[in-house]
């Protein structure tokens, strides 16, 4: 059985590297398979020992060919609009407290 926790990568363990993931599950979709060890590299701060923050991350889709930038959505309709454009969303959620949550529609 593979453990993801205890595999080391980068001086990272596999475990909760979900930015990785999600940037090279995004790749892979558009046709480029990038092994997610080899993400997670790209992604590291070495300097800080910090992994995964959007800008490392960004940078690790653009070095292997693809557009990728930053930005902020206000509301669910700019969403849709680029889910429609066939662009892919790579995104962090800070979810209301209790239960103030309201799903789009």
């Amino acid at each position: 059985m593979f453990d993801h926790a205890r595999t080391v990568v980068c001086g990272n363990s596999l475990k909760d590297r979900c930015q990785s993931a999600a940037v090279a599950s995004a790749m892979q979709y558009f046709g480029k398979s990038v092994p997610l060890e080899h993400i997670i590299c790209c992604t590291t701060d070495p300097e800080y020992a910090s992994f995964g923050i959007w800008p490392r991350t960004i940078n690790a889709a653009f070095e292997h060919g693809f557009q990728a930038y930053l930005d902020r959505f206000r509301d669910w309709d700019a969403v849709r609009k680029t889910v429609a454009e066939n662009q892919v969303i790579l995104c962090s959620i800070t979810m209301p407290a209790g239960n103030e949550y309201i799903a789009p529609r």
